[in-house]
């Protein structure tokens, strides 16, 4: 099997240009990412992790700031976010809030 590798050359050229092929790709694809911004659904994720607390959690510190007082509101808010996606108002307030204060914004 070896000698197979070393007897013809052009079998060790195409592995070596398969291999900085796939390197390249992935310094390209590592470099897109890096400029694509998170979403807000992404941040808040981010935010939970980082406080120590859960999504849930933040949905009510949000609410306190906006002093949205109604419990089954924010619940109810908190359960459509995680069935479509739908972001409340207060809720993006707050994650755009911390984004500017970690100076992404």
């Amino acid at each position: 099997m070896v000698g197979l590798l070393t007897d013809n050359g052009n079998t060790l050229l195409f592995l070596l240009f398969a291999l900085i092929y796939l390197y390249l790709l992935y310094r390209i694809e590592k470099r897109f990412h890096q400029q694509q911004s998170w979403t807000d659904e992404e941040y808040l994720a981010y935010l939970a992790r980082v406080y120590g607390c859960s999504e849930y959690d933040l949905f009510h510190a949000a609410a306190q700031e906006w002093n949205v007082s109604d419990a089954a509101g924010i619940d109810d808010d908190f359960k459509a976010y995680l069935r479509e996606g739908n972001m409340p108002y207060y809720v993006k307030d707050f994650v755009r809030k911390a984004r500017k204060e970690a100076g992404e914004i």
